[in-house]
């Protein structure tokens, strides 16, 4: 594969008219498609040498910024990146993971340490009433501590992390958050129902109450706030998604959404006062970009990785608290997230590697 892939250089001159030879009526620069097309050629193959799934997702990138131009180019460069941080994380020593993991938890506690002093108004990157520790919004810090929580049982201070993490869950007022902590919670240890039930009883319960226009006034807020105008959104997306078979088979390409979504608040009416980016729905804003094709490879991953899941596994509980977040918001669309799937992700490869 490396020899012929190397002999390929030599022909690259030769590569734009022979595209405008079996492509009449298009142009092809004869400086920048050779070097183009192999760039996104090399990482989908180096892609699907990591994984099939992940060369298969690079492929369908490549076709769309081929088809679509720049535009949607995101497609063809993510998941060469994700194998290769795939990859490099299956090559890396036992112990520079376990450095990884150790600086990962500590960080979690800096998080909820900084989202305190920001609840009592302490100089520690405030922003009004906004406790966000250093993401820069409430949901997004309490989803991310609610990924550690289940991860903190790799230590032998589980349940120390676990009551620290919460303290920052519950700061954040966050109920999508809320939900998704006491998932990966119970998943890990089951047997604390007894106390982690009430616990997020009561964090869901302070989500629902908020400040009133009085001093120190509250009043209740419904929990349908938080999914009303994000209810509109998801009807829009799933309708959208199903419209033709094209569309059901290989989706609209990845970015599409972004691109797209923002037509449909009046095309569609959605009037939600709101621009959304994502549709806070990780597996429809997904089976949008990816239809069927998104669905062939989770089969596979589920097939090849499956066997490393376990029930009280705290990797597998990670997983499960973003199962669920990915519900009603964007785990895997924000970077600061999405990295701690990823390692995640290679702990439990190499379990069956």
């Amino acid at each position: 594969m490396s020899t012929a892939w190397l002999l390929a250089l030599v022909f690259l001159p030769l590569c734009a008219f022979t595209l405008a030879w079996f492509i009449p009526g298009r142009q092809f620069s004869t400086r920048d498609v050779p070097s183009d097309l192999y760039r996104m050629a090399t990482g989908a193959v180096f892609a699907w040498w990591v994984d099939p799934g992940f060369g298969l997702l690079a492929a369908a990138g490549m076709v769309w910024w081929w088809a679509k131009g720049w535009p949607r180019i995101s497609g063809a460069l993510l998941w060469p990146f994700v194998a290769m941080g795939v990859f490099l994380g299956l090559q890396a020593p036992a112990w520079a993971l376990s450095v990884w993991l150790t600086a990962l938890l500590l960080f979690g506690l800096v998080q909820t340490g900084i989202g305190v002093a920001q609840y009592f108004k302490l100089p520690v990157f405030l922003d009004g009433t906004n406790i966000h520790g250093t993401f820069g919004h409430r949901t997004g810090l309490g989803i991310y501590l609610a990924l550690l929580i289940p991860l903190g049982f790799l230590s032998d201070y589980g349940l120390v992390l676990a009551g620290v993490y919460f303290i920052g869950v519950f700061l954040s007022r966050s109920s999508v958050a809320t939900v998704a902590a006491a998932a990966g919670m119970l998943w890990v240890v089951p047997q604390a129902w007894g106390l982690v039930l009430p616990a997020f009883a009561a964090a869901l319960g302070y989500r629902m109450l908020k400040i009133g226009n009085q001093p120190g006034g509250w009043k209740f807020r419904h929990l349908g706030d938080s999914v009303f105008a994000r209810r509109r959104i998801w009807q829009v997306t799933l309708s959208r998604s199903v419209r033709s078979w094209p569309q059901i088979l290989h989706g609209a390409g990845h970015g599409a959404f972004q691109q797209q979504a923002r037509t449909w608040v009046r095309s569609e009416q959605c009037l939600t006062g709101e621009v959304y980016n994502e549709a806070h729905n990780d597996y429809l804003e997904a089976w949008y970009e990816y239809g069927l094709l998104l669905v062939v490879v989770l089969g596979w991953w589920t097939y090849r990785y499956g066997p490393a899941l376990g029930f009280s596994d705290p990797l597998t509980g990670s997983g499960v608290a973003r199962g669920v977040a990915a519900l009603a918001t964007c785990p895997t669309r924000v970077a600061t997230r999405a990295t701690v799937a990823l390692m995640v992700g290679v702990l439990l490869m190499r379990r069956v590697a």
